[in-house]
């Protein structure tokens, strides 16, 4: 799978693929010992888990591997990829109003815009 710019639309595109086979297959069995092995992660990274390495008998990151298991990924391994979401802080501008909602306009009759942060999630 390319990383990239659309590894998400690409990640979501395989999971759609992967539940149209589990149920056209009838792989349902194999899907429920991988949501067993993994019920920690969603049904949709379950799919995506089974799709990819369907003998994973555990997905960590790299980081996690080496801080709780002393292991390192080896060069050239092929990343398990999963949906994880991503909070990251977003600043976005907002018309001042006063009470009644009526935008409030500084001295030479431009509108008042107040930065503000926001949390927003992506995967």
């Amino acid at each position: 799978m390319a990383v990239g710019k659309n590894l998400t639309t690409q990640l979501v595109d395989k999971l759609t693929e992967g539940v149209e086979d589990i149920y056209r297959s009838g792989r349902y069995e194999e899907y429920l010992k991988t949501m067993s092995k993994f019920h920690s992660y969603s049904a949709r990274n379950c799919v995506l888990i089974m799709q990819q390495k369907p003998e994973a008998t555990y997905v960590a990151g790299m980081k996690s591997w080496e801080a709780n298991f002393g292991r390192r990924v080896n060069k050239g391994e092929t990343a398990i990829r999963i949906l994880a979401p991503v909070t990251y802080k977003k600043e976005i501008k907002n018309i001042v109003t006063d009470q009644e909602g009526v935008p409030v306009l500084d001295q030479d009759g431009n509108t008042v815009w107040q930065q503000a942060e926001r949390e927003a999630v992506g995967f």
